[in-house]
């Protein structure tokens, strides 16, 4: 059942408010009352190009007192940045240009107009690196998606499993749709998931796929190639990785990520009640050795091995029992696979069991 009104007091009943989630962007965008907003503020945007793109300042509670969006600034200045919450609650907004019209060492600042009949800027962080502006803030809700959640309510949502939308609201600054079966999934997420699924599983594994992905990190690395790993990837010393697009590869992930290096160059693998006596061995030439800096400033060392049968029996055991992990090298590190990622690890090899036309397990060199 979808919940417009109730996600959306603040929309209700102030007089007619442009019928935000009712109608497509490309349709014309009616202005609110001239008695809320003044008869030139709101006359001047509903004659701005509805063909931009729009946005909806939002927030979870109208009961955050005094909270601000630092996003929304009256110059490109950061000492003019920030309005209340409560006043901007609920305004439509549009972006103007998909270009800065002010730039600095730190700050891209794209021009934008609301309802209210302001001109204003949108401040966007530079190393957030953001592909849409409007993510620069869990307040700023891309108009776009809340339409096309609209459109998705009472169909399939996935083509092969009978799962259908049957609502949506917006939680943390994300569209979440909500599905019949009680299941909470972001509009983003089942977007990718669509087409991940539709790409790579056949329709008969559909159900299973959609079941372990909840499981698994799936992001697409290019037009072509995706990736997809356990969810905790990043707190795991080894773990299973696949890389689909024009050729199918499972891969094992040798990782250590901390605040400096360890220098590893070998891995060593025990079963809990025969230590001293490793089910798997593997040492490493510098060159196999990827070294990277994240985005925080820790360091990143991993070594990729393509999946032999070796290693998917290393693999499969993971997903069983705490093994003793140690990476050896300069500075030894030791560590198990807790539980949590065991069952993201088995997610990952029952995925690539319905994977469709998998590659072939090549053998390791050793």
């Amino acid at each position: 059942m979808l919940r417009e009104s109730a996600n959306f007091p603040f929309l209700w009943p102030r007089l007619t408010v442009l019928m935000l989630i009712s109608v497509l962007i490309s349709e014309p965008v009616r202005g609110q009352a001239e008695g809320h907003f003044g008869a030139t503020g709101s006359k001047d945007f509903a004659t701005i190009n509805t063909q931009r793109k729009q946005f909806l300042v939002h927030v979870d509670s109208v009961g955050r007192g005094f909270s601000r969006i630092e996003a929304l600034c009256d110059e490109a200045s950061s000492a003019k940045c920030g309005k209340h919450l409560q006043s901007y609650h609920g305004l439509l907004g549009t972006l103007l240009s998909d270009r800065p019209a002010h730039t600095s060492n730190e700050y891209l600042w794209f021009p934008v107009a609301l309802e209210s009949g302001e001109h204003l800027f949108l401040r966007v962080p530079r190393w957030r690196r953001l592909e849409n502006p409007f993510d620069v803030s869990e307040h700023i809700i891309d108009v776009q998606d809340l339409n096309r959640a609209r459109a998705m309510v009472g169909g399939r949502l996935f083509s092969a499993i009978d799962l259908s939308v049957a609502g949506y609201e917006i939680e943390s600054g994300n569209v979440v749709l909500m599905l019949d079966n009680g299941m909470r999934l972001s509009l983003e997420a089942a977007i990718q998931k669509e087409a991940f699924l539709n790409n790579f599983v056949p329709a008969h594994g559909h159900s299973l796929a959609l079941a372990v992905l909840a499981d698994l990190d799936v992001r697409q690395l290019g037009e072509d190639e995706w990736r997809v790993r356990p969810n905790a990837a990043d707190s795991m010393l080894v773990y299973g990785e696949l890389i689909l697009g024009k050729a199918n590869a499972l891969q094992m992930v040798v990782s250590h990520k901390g605040s400096g290096a360890v220098y590893f160059n070998a891995i060593e693998v025990e079963l809990p009640l025969h230590r001293g006596q490793p089910i798997y061995k593997r040492t490493f030439e510098m060159s196999d050795i990827d070294q990277r800096t994240d985005l925080r400033g820790g360091i990143v060392e991993q070594a990729r091995v393509v999946v032999a049968i070796e290693e998917m029996r290393l693999l499969t055991d993971l997903t069983e029992t705490a093994a003793h992990i140690t990476l050896d090298g300069r500075y030894p590190v030791t560590g198990e696979i807790e539980q949590y990622q065991a069952s993201q690890l088995k997610a990952l090899l029952d995925l690539y069991k319905v994977i469709d036309q998998p590659a072939p397990i090549k053998l390791a060199e050793l």
